[in-house]
């Protein structure tokens, strides 16, 4: 073999490699659905009492579950927030547009409370920034 193809080979396993150890699956949970971004279907949470109702937990595996919300604009959201108790940083969430902060009891949910009044994508992530997601507001 020449060295150009034998630096290709090394060079896809080193690729591989630093995937693995991002924990990038071929599912589309997790951090691989952060890295593949926007899910291709809107699916919108339901309506209870009045306020779209989303259950979202930091997993101890450094991902949210669902990392991708859709709501619908002038609803209120109420999210049910829980952490594993391994989820480290992941206890806390910050959802920055909305300005909230939430910290995950050891035992139960937290709950997170707003109304969205704009359309866009807005981030949302735990204290180091380790843990991400997305929460998307459509008309």
């Amino acid at each position: 073999m020449n060295r150009l193809a034998i630096a290709g080979i090394i060079a896809i396993i080193a690729i591989l490699g630093v995937l693995m150890l991002m924990g990038v699956t071929a599912t589309p949970t997790g951090k691989a659905s952060a890295i593949l971004g926007r899910p291709s279907t809107i699916s919108l949470p339901p309506i209870v009492n009045g306020a779209q109702e989303i259950a979202l937990k930091a997993t101890r595996y450094g991902t949210y579950q669902p990392n991708y919300l859709f709501v619908k604009k002038g609803i209120p959201v109420r999210i049910r927030y829980s952490a594993d108790a391994e989820a480290g940083c992941g206890r806390e969430v910050i959802f920055p547009e909305f300005r909230v902060r939430k910290y995950a009891p050891t035992n139960g949910d937290a709950l997170i409370e707003f109304t969205p009044t704009r359309a866009g994508r807005f981030p949302f992530h735990c204290s180091m920034q380790m843990f991400r997601g997305t929460i998307e507001v459509v008309e």
